[in-house]
């Protein structure tokens, strides 16, 4: 592990590039989509939808996370409200330069 965060209900992993979470998935806010009734994961999980960029590192809130790569794009995730993961769309998660 080269880096690492955690919140209220979950944490996230930097390892080699890649990205795993574990906890709580309230919003979305481990990155990754799953069944709705599926309220907890218990063992860490790689967030694939970023398997191709090479992560350096992560910081986690209550309601939602952030991930930089290495190429120095930001990713974002998790609660929506009041454009708080930087959208005007409120839609969810995605990356800016």
């Amino acid at each position: 592990m080269t880096y690492g965060a955690c919140s209220k209900g979950n944490s996230f992993f930097v390892c080699r590039g890649k990205i795993f979470s574990v906890g709580r998935n309230h919003n979305g806010l481990l990155g990754y989509n799953l069944n709705p009734n599926i309220t907890h994961v218990f063992e860490p999980k790689q967030i694939y939808s970023l398997n191709k960029i090479e992560i350096e590192g992560v910081t986690a809130g209550t309601y939602h996370c952030l991930a930089w790569s290495v190429a120095g794009k930001l990713y974002s995730w998790g609660k929506a409200n009041d454009g708080c993961l930087g959208y005007l769309d409120k839609s969810g998660g995605g990356s800016y330069s």
